[in-house]
């Protein structure tokens, strides 16, 4: 197994045991949902499966593209006055230059 490397800067992935937290999820998510449909090991599979699509897709991809592409899409809401709507597509100064 390739070794992997921790974290050494503030915003680098934030991993759980072996994997960044973006590919744990699925992994979590399908253990839990195998222990509460009592399935865990098609669940466990599938949320593998999933991880390893992510991982897959990922890998050609910019960082954080996923995030880009939820907060593009509406599905991230921002409050911050910095951080614009991304359903604004035209800004308009107004009258005050």
């Amino acid at each position: 197994m390739p070794l992997r490397k921790l974290s050494r800067y503030v915003d680098d992935p934030v991993y759980f045991l072996l994997w960044p937290l973006p590919e744990a999820i699925p992994i979590i998510s399908g253990i839990a949902l195998g222990a509460y449909f009592g399935n865990f090991f098609l669940w466990a599979i599938a949320g593998f499966v999933i991880s390893y699509l992510l991982r897959k897709y990922n890998a050609h991809l910019k960082a954080n593209y996923l995030g880009h592409f939820l907060y593009f899409y509406g599905f991230i809401p921002v409050r911050a006055p910095s951080v614009p709507n991304p359903f604004i597509t035209t800004y308009y100064l107004g009258d005050s230059l």
